[in-house]
């Protein structure tokens, strides 16, 4: 897949303009669409268009099918079992063109686009609004006239034709098709003013005989085009129930509000249950408990969702509550749901008893009806004031109760007592969480994408990304860029730093590596000089570098003749950071420093002159720092890049981890065993303030939108842990994520992948900031909408038990007011 991006018109904003009016979904069982033209369209020239929200992952599913018998004749665009896309036409029992995709996509946490443009024997496949280009497969054997999408063949939505299998497991919106044009993603999305894709009006499209735009308004009519043309489609199994206020785009002044909803997340499960109905309903299917949590991790605001019990029988079961913690894996290895210390929840013990409990501790409450199939449990949470409300629904007399904090029953929402108050999250947010410890039973959510039930208090939302607070940087493209280049060996200006809007940006930190061959890392900043050269897999000291480097640029930066950085037909990356030019003094600490610091807040660079004994130093940030990577740039002898790292040293306050060795974190004076504030870091011994020496600070506290630090645990396995990236807001699509073990004695690589090196999943391609060796591959992470998955067992980022770390910069905030979604990749 090649990220070549038309210039297609922007949007007057950060969020989309224009929201499809409607969405489906399909449950992968039995539900389906069908259409059958009259006569022939054109079979050379037409366009197809879907926006997609998976469910289920890993098996074959159609999304669009054609007869009469699915083999010898038939169009098809399909997720293959290894979550690849396929795109296939046959004719006269012979392949004319088979296109399966490189990529995989295998994120069910957000919406995606594709497009097939055919004209003639060209075929164009775009995911959000990029040409691919990468296929494992891509037959062409350049035969005319046999499209059959747009032919007198029976037409599917969602099945296989030759046999009622490979149902499409998802949510659909926005289906088009195009008779007798092959048109461009940009007929259907645009990118906006932050770079991110986005839907547009189609209406003013010339949709041709065959032409067909399937918008899911009206939910009594789901099969209903409105395109004028009347080609409408037969639903098969498909009710008014299967309609969603889920949508690729956000609209918050809607009724009900649309956008990205939350649903239960097939990426963050234990003991496999069964997950349906748009990833709402879940139940058990072995004799293991089972636990869930959601794809939306909201870290501020009030929520309100619902659990609707579905069966089999009324009895102790269910959890239904919340969890604190936004660490490790999300789900704990606990035989009983809610009895970890960061759990909240209730359950039904029968008919007339809700429990309401915490880490193992409960009290049995008497409900005022008699609970019954069909009725739910209720929750709603305060994400800032630490609030948590229980309660239950009686649907036969519309009634919600909730459970105050006397334990009483009460009819009006106790806005002022909820059931419990103040909980403390040290290290965590509030979010929705499900369970069993009696793994036949099962229920269904509802997070607002259907009208809720229970009645919602007053500010409590709906958990969706419309409702999300705004991040703080909505355009991460005008703050971070990986650029790739290729030597020349004579001067070179590397292009490419501009945000969403095209607009060139400066780069004030440079950090560049040969992909090709074993050479050091080399990185430079604008405090320092562009010509003044550190080495992060080195404890060496800084050195001029004349024809590195030469300056900072509109747009990039100018390199010289120097091989380290310009070698004749060698590839390069360069991750480049926007902080706030050359830098300024800062007298907040005891000893002076010079920063610069992005407007955002939360970067910065700095120096400062080492005094030989305990000091502290101004970082310039408007919040306290995550991680502060500190280097001597000028003194006696050499001294490792020492780094801290607030995971790292919330666990032992003298703990630190160095970025030019494999080496788990270790213990020492270096940061004087005191953690950052608001506006200086404290520094200790030679490492970090050696006498008579100069040294250079990079300091990185999370950013909404843009900044995420945090750990996570590995569990050794190719389905690894799924990490909700911790901005201090709902998280983001990675751009860049930097990785260490922290806890392994024997030593494990640092590791960086980006999306630029990697545009599509798996980001495979590793470099390792303690290492000269040039660019390897296999580290198999997927980026995901908000957050990252590895998908290998690899002790550098994923051994059974190991802590780990990680910095990451985004690509695309996942959400937020007025801000458009991430998609999935």
């Amino acid at each position: 897949m090649s990220i070549v991006r038309v210039p297609f018109s922007l949007t007057g904003g950060g969020a989309a303009a224009y929201v499809p009016a409607g969405a489906i979904y399909l449950d992968g069982s039995t539900q389906y669409l069908t259409q059958t033209f009259s006569s022939s369209g054109d079979r050379d020239d037409y366009t197809r268009s879907v926006w997609i929200k998976r469910s289920s992952l890993g098996s074959d599913m159609q999304i669009f099918d054609t007869g009469p018998d699915g083999g010898n004749n038939l169009e098809r665009l399909s997720f293959n079992s290894d979550n690849s896309i396929s795109w296939v036409v046959n004719d006269s029992n012979v392949t004319q063109y088979n296109y399966k995709t490189s990529a995989v996509f295998r994120d069910p946490t957000a919406w995606m686009h594709i497009v097939c443009s055919r004209t003639g024997t060209t075929l164009t496949l775009y995911i959000n609004g990029i040409v691919v280009t990468a296929f494992a497969t891509s037959t062409n054997n350049g035969t005319t006239n046999n499209g059959r999408w747009t032919y007198t063949d029976q037409n599917l939505i969602g099945r296989y034709y030759l046999s009622a299998s490979e149902y499409f497991n998802g949510y659909l919106a926005e289906i088009i098709q195009i008779d007798g044009t092959a048109l461009g993603a940009d007929s259907f999305g645009e990118f906006d003013t932050n770079g991110n894709w986005v839907p547009i009006d189609p209406s003013g499209l010339t949709f041709g005989t065959n032409g067909f735009w399937l918008d899911f308004a009206d939910s009594a009519d789901l099969g209903n085009d409105v395109s004028g043309n009347g080609n409408d489609w037969t639903l098969n199994s498909v009710t008014s129930a299967n309609a969603t206020s889920d949508r690729p785009a956000d609209d918050a002044t809607a009724d009900p509000v649309v956008g990205n909803y939350c649903t239960w997340n097939p990426l963050a499960m234990n003991s496999s249950p069964t997950v349906s109905e748009g990833n709402l309903k879940i139940a058990g299917n072995s004799a293991t408990n089972y636990r869930a949590v959601p794809t939306i991790i909201p870290s501020s605001g009030k929520w309100h969702y619902e659990w609707q019990w579905q069966g089999p029988t009324i009895a102790a079961g269910t959890f239904i509550g919340v969890e604190a913690s936004r660490t490790t894996n999300y789900i704990a290895s606990v035989s009983q749901p809610g009895a970890t210390s960061t759990s909240w929840g209730a359950s039904t013990e029968n008919s007339t008893t809700l429990r309401v409990y915490h880490n193992s501790s409960y009290n049995d409450r008497t409900i005022p009806f008699t609970f019954v199939q069909n009725d739910y449990i209720v929750c709603d949470f305060d994400v800032d004031a630490g609030d948590i409300w229980l309660g239950v629904h009686d649907v036969s007399g519309g009634t919600t109760y909730w459970v105050n904090g006397s334990g009483t029953f009460t009819s009006t929402f106790p806005s002022g007592s909820p059931t419990y108050s103040g909980v403390t999250m040290a290290d965590g947010v509030l979010f929705p969480a499900v369970g069993t410890y009696t793994s036949t039973y099962y229920g269904k959510a509802n997070f607002g994408q259907n009208t809720f039930v229970s009645s919602q208090p007053t500010d409590f939302k709906a958990l969706n990304t419309a409702n999300l607070s705004a991040p703080t940087v909505t355009d991460p493209s005008a703050y971070f860029q990986s650029l790739l280049y290729t030597g020349t060996g004579a001067e070179l200006a590397v292009t490419g730093f501009t945000d969403g809007a095209g607009n060139n940006i400066t780069p004030d930190f440079v950090w560049v590596k040969d992909r090709d061959f074993n050479t050091n890392h080399q990185l430079v900043d604008a405090v320092r000089g562009a010509t003044y050269e550190l080495n992060p897999n080195l404890g060496n000291t800084e050195s001029t570098v004349a024809q590195g480097v030469k300056s900072f640029d509109s747009g990039g930066f100018t390199l010289g003749t120097d091989a380290g950085y310009n070698d004749p037909g060698t590839t390069y990356v360069a991750w480049c950071l926007k902080a706030g030019g050359a830098g300024s003094s800062n007298t907040d600490g005891s000893t002076t420093s010079t920063v610069s610091v992005a407007a955002h807040g939360g970067f910065s660079i700095g120096t400062y002159p080492g005094t030989g004994s305990a000091a502290t130093v101004g970082h310039g940030l408007s919040r306290a720092p995550e991680w502060v990577i500190v280097k001597m740039t000028a003194g006696t002898g050499t001294q490792n890049w020492t780094v801290f790292q607030k995971n790292i040293f919330d666990g032992a306050s003298n703990a630190y981890i160095i970025l030019n060795l494999p080496d788990a974190s270790t213990s020492g004076a270096s940061f004087s065993s005191t953690a950052p504030t608001a506006s200086v870091f404290s520094v200790g011994n030679d490492a970090t303030n050696q006498s008579s020496s100069t040294f250079v600070f990079y300091a990185f506290a999370k950013t909404p939108g843009f900044i995420a630090s945090g750990k996570y645990t590995g569990n050794g396995s190719t389905d690894g842990p799924y990490v909700v990236v911790d901005d201090g807001g709902s998280g983001f699509r990675p751009a860049f994520v930097l990785i260490k073990n922290s806890s392994n004695a024997t030593g494990y690589d640092w590791q960086i992948v980006d999306a630029t090196r990697d545009p599509y999943n798996p980001a495979n391609k590793n470099l390792s900031p303690n290492l000269i060796t040039a660019e390897g591959s296999g580290l198999n992470i997927d980026f995901t909408a908000n957050g990252f998955k590895p998908r290998v067992s690899s002790n550098s980022v994923n051994a059974s038990g190991n802590t780990y770390i990680y910095l990451a910069f985004a690509e695309y905030p996942f959400g937020g007011d007025g801000v458009a979604q991430a998609k999935a990749r």
